[in-house]
């Protein structure tokens, strides 16, 4: 378990900072392996495995780094966060916007936009497990207890750019309720419900997943 010393109680989060740390957070990442360049990090951990008392932090915040976790741990992620955040505490959240890229990928066949959602895939790291719109992302946030969303999308199509695929979505929201772990996992159960197509096999598999998450942290 890693227990954080590291981090004073009302810092602000910088998870999965990679090589663009910023200035007034803790900027946190894994050692590089497998072809990732070296992070420019404060903290050098998984930040799954972080244990953090409730209402320690003020703002966590992530970019590209959400897409990589299946649903049933960005889920579990949302409920640590909502548990590590202090009273309308703030959370920003930036991650490929699946609509836009996939209208672009129609409007043009730019395979690159497909790279964009699935992830390089040069290495372990560089995949993608969870696409994400501005519908689904608003309902998540607002499941796991959080409010004031306002959803920005960068549309580089729109303009001269040499990313044109490079469309992204980022959500910023505030904590406005907690939530007990029985709260959490009914939570996580309303946000599988319509992606369920055979719920026998997939719901007890997401919330495994959830459950396993939600699990690193706190100890053996």
């Amino acid at each position: 378990m890693e227990t954080s010393p590291q981090i004073p109680r009302g810092a602000r989060l910088h998870l999965g900072c990679g090589g663009q740390p910023l200035p007034g957070y803790v900027n946190i990442d894994t050692q590089p392996s497998d072809r990732q360049p070296r992070p420019k990090a404060d903290i050098f951990t998984d930040f799954t495995r972080l244990s953090l008392s409730a209402g320690h932090v003020s703002e966590i915040r992530l970019h590209h780094v959400f897409e990589h976790f299946r649903k049933g741990e960005a889920a579990a992620l949302l409920a640590r966060f909502n548990e590590w955040l202090q009273p309308d505490g703030a959370l920003c959240v930036e991650v490929p916007d699946f609509g836009d890229t996939s209208l672009y990928y129609l409007l043009t066949g730019d395979l690159r936009a497909i790279r964009h959602l699935a992830g390089s895939q040069e290495a372990s790291w560089a995949t993608h497990h969870e696409l994400w719109d501005a519908r689904q992302l608003r309902r998540a946030l607002d499941l796991f207890g959080f409010g004031r969303i306002a959803l920005r999308r960068n549309r580089a199509w729109f303009r001269r750019s040499r990313r044109k695929w490079w469309c992204n979505l980022t959500a910023l929201a505030r904590k406005e309720r907690s939530l007990e772990p029985e709260e959490a996992r009914r939570a996580a159960e309303a946000f599988f419900e319509p992606y369920l197509v055979n719920r026998e096999i997939e719901l007890s598999a997401w919330l495994g997943h959830f459950d396993a998450m939600m699990g690193r942290g706190r100890g053996p």
